[in-house]
């Protein structure tokens, strides 16, 4: 079968914080060599099953993939990032890392068996030692998450901004009319596909073909459906 390919953001908020503190990009990737071949194997990252729009990256699982030609046998999903194999015993053994995200996680590690169906948790080991947070809560601060340019995630403002600012409708429609022309267009994003549609242009005169066709090629990832077709307007001024 072909190998997926994925790839999406996770933003990260501090304590009661409206803009993102930080952003983490996950993309299928080349990985370890899971079954000796002397080829790296495939990692695809996934969000996590049930909430995904509130994924955080400790919450990203993996699907694996054996490398055959052009295609791929997929062999389990794991927790953690697959760091190496172990092949000291008698099967050979992954091993993953949930990395530290934040002051109140600490590095768990994953092994897993590779067995003839596939990867099979074999354990888990989390860290034994109390972090600063269990000890002194009061110094830490609460995160959230936010899953965004993935079907089942939050509409991507971050990307609307940079299509705003490259469609530049005010500079792209110069020209198309005889004075100056305040404009205003409504758009919505559909979440299948991320394209852009222009609802209705307001004042636009003689430019509004011209504004219509600027707008409808932006484009950003798919997001969730279930909040429906994002819409937004921008108003901008057209000079001759």
């Amino acid at each position: 079968m072909p190998i997926p390919k994925e790839s999406f953001y996770v933003d990260m908020f501090r304590g009661s914080a409206t803009r993102a503190t930080s952003r983490w990009t996950f993309t299928h990737e080349p990985s370890v060599d899971f079954d000796g071949d002397g080829t790296n194997d495939v990692m695809v990252p996934r969000p996590r099953r049930r909430g995904a729009e509130s994924t955080c990256p400790f919450d990203v699982e993996w699907d694996l993939y054996v490398v055959r030609k052009r295609c791929g046998l997929f062999v389990g999903r794991v927790r953690g990032r697959p760091q190496r194999m172990d092949t000291s015993g008698p099967r050979r053994v992954l091993v993953t890392e949930r990395s530290n995200v934040g002051p109140t996680r600490l590095p768990t590690t994953f092994r897993y068996e590779l067995l003839a169906h596939g990867f099979e948790k074999k354990s888990e080991q989390q860290p034994s030692r109390p972090t600063r947070c269990q000890v002194h809560p009061k110094d830490c601060h609460t995160s959230r998450c936010r899953l965004a340019g993935h079907p089942d995630g939050a509409f991507d403002f971050r990307a609307l901004d940079s299509e705003l600012r490259r469609v530049d409708a005010a500079k792209t429609c110069r020209g198309k009319v005889r004075r100056a022309t305040r404009c205003l267009a409504h758009y919505a994003f559909a979440p299948e596909t991320g394209h852009a549609t222009v609802i209705s242009t307001e004042g636009c005169g003689a430019a509004r073909g011209c504004v219509k066709r600027a707008f409808e090629t932006m484009q950003v990832s798919p997001f969730s459906a279930r909040r429906g077709p994002q819409t937004g307007a921008q108003s901008f001024q057209l000079t001759p």
